[in-house]
């Protein structure tokens, strides 16, 4: 038995499902619930005849969805989601709300509706992400990690690494980190 699965950018996943990430929020749609929410996701659920089947339907499912012209996100939404990455969840929203001309509680929304989390959630995770990365692709210490990170202190990178990892940066020797491209 195999799966295979897509990790969609943030903002993509309307684009591509036809569903508010929203919906989805703490919970999952599985099987039929799944089909219903989603349709033309039955074509994928068939068995795979080979290793490379269900993979092969998975990015043709995508590509089709893009091809019908499925709504990507504004540029808007872009811009704001590329400015919470490039600080690593440490650009504040009201900071954001400036650069785009727009309200906070308009950015607020904009996040909540690309991502289905509440900004300070979102900025939290990608926090998280930047901390993995800064330990394990470029080899710092955990309080040289936590400080570029933006977090208060080790401790405080420690506490976020259990909360969203289950792990601590001793055990990260154990941890795979993909990164596919386009």
């Amino acid at each position: 038995m195999g799966f295979a699965g897509i990790r969609l950018r943030p903002g993509f996943f309307h684009a591509i499902l036809g569903l508010s990430p929203v919906v989805l929020r703490d919970g999952n749609l599985v099987g039929e619930a799944a089909i219903e929410a989603c349709p033309s996701l039955a074509d994928l659920s068939a068995e795979a005849t080979s290793p490379d089947d269900l993979p092969g339907r998975l990015v043709a499912f995508v590509q089709h969805r893009i091809e019908l012209g499925h709504s990507l996100p504004p540029i808007q939404t872009l811009r704001i989601l590329s400015a919470l990455h490039a600080s690593g969840g440490r650009l504040p929203v009201q900071d954001i709300a400036r650069m785009q001309d727009i309200s906070t509680r308009t950015v607020q929304r904009i996040v909540r509706d690309a991502t289905g989390l509440p900004p300070k959630s979102y900025a939290r995770i990608l926090q998280f992400h930047r901390a993995l990365r800064l330990l394990r692709d470029h080899h710092m210490r955990p309080s040289e990690a936590a400080s570029e990170a933006g977090y208060a202190d080790q401790a405080h990178m420690t506490h976020a690494l259990r909360d969203f990892g289950g792990l601590s940066p001793a055990r990260l020797a154990d941890v795979t980190l993909v990164t596919l491209e386009d």
